[in-house]
């Protein structure tokens, strides 16, 4: 037998050994007992062959375990996500960026996703602290080419264990369709003693100006993303410990910008979700750990309940705009089915729509002192039909109201107005 082939087998032979959990000897010459990794040492350095089966082995545990990698002041990393790919953290510190490339329908591991703080590059005023930034994009980012990326709307992944952490700088969600929990989203302010605040956000869409060099003028990116909340947990709105040991407190990190849509079911962002049969008309307010920690900027709230009520829609988007005073409009998925929910008559706001109105009143009174708060009666019929054995049913117009039967619109309806007498 050759050398070379002598070596190999020796290490074969070593190799199934170990697997088989056989005890080893010691070495020719060694008069101590020896641990596992001693001994692979000494055989490591006796047969060269096996070296390359260590390191092997030393890269394999490293990623097993998980990396953290870091791009620093000025740095851009790159990096595939697939649902292969391990990493205990990835950051980005002091103006570093790192642009992950996710790969379509991948289930992403467990992770921490970190813009962070550092020292950043002098200026006339001197050192400075900067964040970092962190995109999540499908497809090749290529950002000496900006304007090239595209929506990729039929791209998504699942990174409901992934958890953002925005210390500081930026975590943005490009293009595409990414699926998280709303408990493993976090961001916020923290201060430097001098009491200049840094922010760590997390942005649905990006509305920044891009640079392939600080010498060019920039583009903007021109994709759309969809952030899409599973599991119907809690937003994190608490003061929380970053990476560092500083305090950050949570209020408004995540912006839904004109480029992005926040997706989720309205019981997730609402005091009252619309149900599961869509009847309920009353959301009762934003919830409060979503109205603090989200700023409705800009952009849509996308419901996705399986069926919805235009009361409902109506009364959300109200309360969404009022929440940041922004444009953030509010609507249902296409394949949502329409309900019709029932109201009482005594539940129907003063001069507002109700569609699907019922009462076990045989006799109406509009107006102020009548049975409702109602001024107008909207509906897409009226039966006045009478009884058998009773008195007609009726409604009475108060002094001072009308009822429009028919449109009110270029003098169509026909009005029955209530006149005093004289």
């Amino acid at each position: 037998m050759k050398n070379k082939d002598r070596q190999k087998f020796l290490v074969s032979s070593v190799l199934l050994g170990l697997s088989a959990g056989l005890s080893v000897l010691p070495m020719p010459n060694v008069a101590h007992a020896q641990t596992l990794n001693e001994y692979k040492a000494d055989l490591a350095q006796r047969y060269p062959a096996y070296q390359a089966v260590l390191d092997k082995e030393a890269a394999e545990s490293s990623r097993a375990a998980g990396e953290i990698v870091e791009a620093k002041s000025d740095e851009l990393k790159t990096i595939f996500l697939d649902s292969n790919s391990q990493y205990q953290e990835l950051r980005a510190s002091g103006e570093g960026t790192v642009v992950l490339s996710v790969k379509d329908k991948s289930v992403i591991q467990p992770m921490t996703l970190r813009p962070t703080y550092g020292y950043g590059e002098t200026d006339p005023i001197g050192p400075h602290y900067e964040g970092g930034y962190i995109g999540i994009a499908y497809g090749n980012v290529d950002y000496d080419h900006p304007e090239n990326l595209k929506d990729n709307a039929d791209k998504s992944a699942d990174m409901t264990n992934v958890q953002f952490k925005a210390e500081s700088g930026d975590i943005v969600f490009i293009n595409g369709t990414t699926k998280v929990q709303a408990k493993n989203l976090y961001g916020g302010q923290w201060y430097l003693p001098d009491g200049y605040a840094e922010d760590g956000k997390i942005k649905i869409g990006e509305t920044e100006e891009q640079h392939s060099n600080p010498d060019d003028a920039g583009v903007y990116i021109p994709a759309h993303a969809v952030l899409k909340l599973e599991g119907n947990t809690k937003f994190n709105t608490e003061d929380w410990q970053d990476s560092k040991g500083q305090t950050i407190s949570g209020n408004n990190y995540i912006i839904l910008t004109e480029k992005g849509t926040l997706e989720a079911n309205s019981a997730q962002i609402f005091q009252k979700g619309m149900g599961l049969d869509g009847v309920n008309t009353d959301p009762d307010g934003v919830r409060q750990d979503a109205n603090y920690a989200i700023n409705f900027k800009a952009g849509k709230l996308l419901l996705d309940d399986e069926s919805y009520n235009d009361v409902y829609l109506t009364a959300a988007n109200k309360l969404i705009k009022e929440a940041d005073g922004g444009t953030t409009e509010v609507v249902v998925k296409d394949t949502a089915t329409k309900a019709t929910p029932l109201l009482k008559l005594e539940d129907v706001k003063d001069d507002n729509y109700a569609a699907g109105v019922t009462t076990d009143k045989s006799n109406i009174v509009l107006g102020a002192t009548g049975d409702s708060t109602v001024n107008k009666l909207n509906a897409t019929s009226l039966n006045l039909a009478g009884t058998t054995g009773s008195s007609a049913n009726s409604v009475t117009v108060q002094d001072g109201r009308n009822l429009y039967l028919g449109s009110n619109a270029n003098n169509r309806e026909l009005i029955m107005r209530s006149l005093p007498i004289v």
